[in-house]
């Protein structure tokens, strides 16, 4: 397998593992064309033993900038007042596309760096709630979501889902292999809702090295793509540091369940 220079295998020894550095990171953008803004976002923890009943501990008040190929330069703020430690920032009114993002920190003096490329926009046409032929919830309406792939490229997705003000958890991703400029229906295996509840469904579209790293997580988490467990990709650079810096654009819809 052929790897981009930026990309490594990380061997993860879930037992007695040193301690790493891991970055939850992406820049999301949001809107279309006129009305574009971008979402940066970040988070560093530290492992812990997969026998450790810990929170990963979380780093505080770090510098963290974003560059873009525009040469815009940002500093992401820190979230000093709640419990997420995490660091954000928007830049709204975005004049120009902007292709690809650079983040970087320093973290007990290890410069941490990465670079993600923003995908093309797809939009959510429509969510509806069904009864599966297949699968449970049996006796209820699971939700289901449909959006157009955009043709003559691979495209990469993943999806979240918000049933009353609540995420549901776990990783919903799919690729467009043999829907290439179709609509692609997408079902919310396991899922319930009933007549009343509020839908909330998120398209993010992501690249393939984002959706590679999702697949894995799936697996060592014991859902979706049968490939046996192994180790995530990672995308950062720095000596002793994992995660992923991903590029996305964001589709949502909302629609109550009424019947």
């Amino acid at each position: 397998m052929i790897l981009a220079s930026c990309t490594k295998i990380v061997e993860i020894d879930l037992n007695e593992a040193d301690p790493k550095i891991v970055v939850d990171a992406y820049a999301q953008e949001e809107g279309i064309l006129n009305n574009r803004s971008e979402k940066l976002y970040a988070k560093f923890t530290r492992s812990v033993s997969i026998y450790e009943d810990v929170y990963p501990e979380a780093f505080s008040g770090l510098d963290v900038y974003a560059t873009n190929d525009q040469g815009d330069h940002h500093k992401l703020n820190w979230n000093a007042y709640d419990s997420s430690y995490t660091y954000t920032n928007i830049i709204s009114d975005l004049d120009d596309e902007v292709i690809e993002w650079t983040i970087e920190t320093t973290i007990e003096n290890i410069n941490i760096k990465s670079k993600t490329s923003i995908p093309n926009y797809v939009a959510i046409d429509s969510i509806l709630a069904v009864k599966l032929p297949y699968g449970p919830p049996v006796d209820g309406l699971s939700p289901i979501v449909f959006f157009t792939d955009l043709p003559g490229e691979a495209n990469y997705y993943r999806l979240k889902l918000t049933i009353n003000g609540e995420l549901i958890r776990g990783l919903f991703i799919t690729r467009d292999d043999g829907f290439d400029g179709k609509q692609i229906v997408y079902p919310f295996m396991n899922v319930g809702v009933s007549k009343g509840d509020i839908m909330k469904v998120t398209l993010l579209a992501i690249d393939e090295f984002s959706f590679e790293y999702y697949k894995v997580i799936m697996q060592n988490m014991g859902g979706g793509f049968t490939a046996a467990p192994g180790n995530p990709y990672s995308n950062i650079e720095g000596d002793n540091t994992i995660g992923i810096f991903t590029g996305q654009t964001m589709s949502e819809a909302i629609r109550e369940v009424n019947y």
